[in-house]
């Protein structure tokens, strides 16, 4: 009877260790989430979140989970910098590094509302690489529960590739590794060789934001949803300038003359005026339009 009499007070103890490391790092957590420069964010390490976690590690990624998904700054980041959430990104998936939707919805986040592109493209590779190295160690009935189509990060990274980075040598390597990958649709090692030419290029484009904005929908993600409509409407207005060129440099004749004889409109589809432009050398309109893939 004597010997349960210290229980009372060693679970007081028990639970004051767990208040004090609940405490301390949520501490932590305050302190990184004020907005420090680079070099004070990189001082606490997932190491230094482990230890003073004091076992509340699962509540300290829930609290950064929880910041992410109650981002509302759409400030765009400054060429060579990184936004805060990346940082929080880039930590939390040290922390838990099992977490497939940190990877895959973080890094669409940092492109599409940050303009933080190789932010994006690092926390995609970061997933990528621990698929191919870290989930090994777990069992298949792990891998088919949490990571079930990693194939669908690869395709991430594709148009980060593509659209942000513009190099399309990454992508196609990128889209090689992806048909290999278990649950991939087959034809994505068609789709790597496509980019060999511009017109597989334009193909490959729309087939990859026709992805991005079918996986937007799904997901209710009406930011990244309308960015995917923008981008298809530029790649759009590209593939028609791309064939209008085309057709005007077989035919070797003076657009008036060409557009005198209704074989090119004199106004683009979007109402903007098509003109020579001598600087490009090429057709082109007064209509608007972002640069997309690196193509015009």
């Amino acid at each position: 009877m004597t010997m349960t009499q210290p229980l009372p007070f060693l679970a007081l103890i028990a639970c004051g260790v767990t208040a004090i490391g609940i405490n301390f790092s949520f501490s932590l957590l305050k302190a990184h989430a004020e907005h420090r420069p680079v070099q004070i964010l990189k001082s606490y390490s997932p190491l230094q979140y482990r230890i003073l976690s004091f076992g509340n590690l699962p509540a300290t990624v829930d609290w950064f989970l929880i910041r992410f998904l109650g981002e509302s700054s759409l400030e765009h980041v400054k060429a060579g910098t990184h936004s805060q959430v990346y940082y929080d990104l880039d930590l939390t998936t040290d922390l838990d590094p099992l977490f497939f939707e940190l990877y895959h919805h973080g890094s669409n986040f940092l492109t599409v509302v940050h303009d933080d592109n190789l932010g994006a493209v690092a926390i995609a590779e970061k997933g990528l690489n621990f698929s191919r190295v870290g989930l090994a160690q777990f069992p298949p009935s792990f891998r088919s529960r949490y990571w079930s189509q990693p194939w669908q990060l690869s395709m991430v990274l594709v148009y980060l590739y593509l659209f942000e980075v513009k190099d399309v040598k990454l992508a196609a390597q990128t889209l090689n590794m992806v048909a290999m990958q278990s649950k991939a649709p087959a034809h994505m090692s068609f789709l790597s060789k496509r980019l060999q030419t511009i017109e597989g290029q334009y193909e490959v484009g729309f087939r990859i934001l026709t992805f991005m904005r079918m996986s937007a929908e799904t997901r209710g993600d009406q930011t990244v949803l309308e960015q995917m409509d923008v981008k298809l409407a530029s790649l759009k207005a590209s593939h028609f300038f791309y064939e209008l060129n085309l057709k005007f440099q077989s035919a070797k004749t003076p657009l008036p003359k060409l557009q005198s004889q209704g074989l090119i409109p004199v106004t683009d589809p979007w109402g903007g005026k098509i003109y020579f432009d001598e600087a490009k050398k090429k057709i082109t309109s007064t209509t608007p339009r972002d640069n997309v893939m690196g193509l015009e």
